[in-house]
């Protein structure tokens, strides 16, 4: 059964402060939406052994009980209260990235288009290597963004209702496998075809095929 602790809380203050700032995290360390989890989880377990005991009275004694904090539901999963407190720091410093290249990003487009309006983009090569340097920046850029998408929610899939324990699809393994040997098989023919189209370009040249 779930219990959450004063030392859980105390532990999980010293996170707090250890932690770089992160809104909302405090709350949940802190106990200010942990406080109504704890019950809820016992209040959910303790009706699903009332239907398996089929003792209809206390069912529906705790059913009452579950439907008024049912906002906790989610936490009726977890057997542990860290369990509740999310990555904080891989969602941080993967924010960060993600704006501060944003960010480089914009400044390199201003500077590029000032440099195509005073016609010098050619004669700036140490411009045109920094933005052939920076290409795989926006891959890099898109992976940081995923990241504070999908470690920032954990451990929700919908918050206070379902855990991603409980969201976890019921597939077999050999399908997951499959599909992603399809997508790695397709995405790496498709690779090498554009690889050879832009070296057959260069090859060619800026002049040839130039209508004089």
């Amino acid at each position: 059964m779930t219990t959450f602790t004063s030392d859980d809380r105390e532990n999980a203050k010293k996170l707090v402060e250890e932690a770089p700032y992160h809104p909302g995290y405090e709350d949940a360390a802190m106990g200010n939406s942990l406080a109504g989890a704890e019950q809820q989880g016992d209040d959910d377990k303790d009706y699903k052994e009332a239907l398996r005991n089929k003792d209809k009275a206390k069912a529906d004694s705790t059913l009452n009980i579950l439907n008024a904090n049912f906002k906790y539901f989610g936490y009726g999963y977890m057997n542990d209260p860290h369990e509740a407190i999310p990555p904080i720091e891989p969602t941080f410093y993967s924010f960060r990235t993600m704006v501060g290249l944003g960010f480089w990003f914009v400044l390199l487009f201003i500077l590029g288009l000032i440099f195509i309006l005073r016609n010098k983009l050619d004669n700036k090569k140490w411009f045109l290597y920094i933005a052939i340097f920076t290409i795989p920046l926006a891959y890099l850029a898109t992976q940081m963004g995923w990241i504070v998408a999908e470690v920032g929610r954990q451990p929700w899939v919908i918050q206070d209702l379902m855990p991603t324990m409980a969201a976890v699809s019921k597939i077999n393994t050999s399908s997951v496998q499959l599909t992603f040997v399809l997508f790695a098989v397709t995405f790496t023919i498709l690779l090498i075809a554009e690889i050879k189209i832009m070296l057959s370009q260069i090859k060619k040249g800026t002049n040839e095929g130039r209508v004089k």
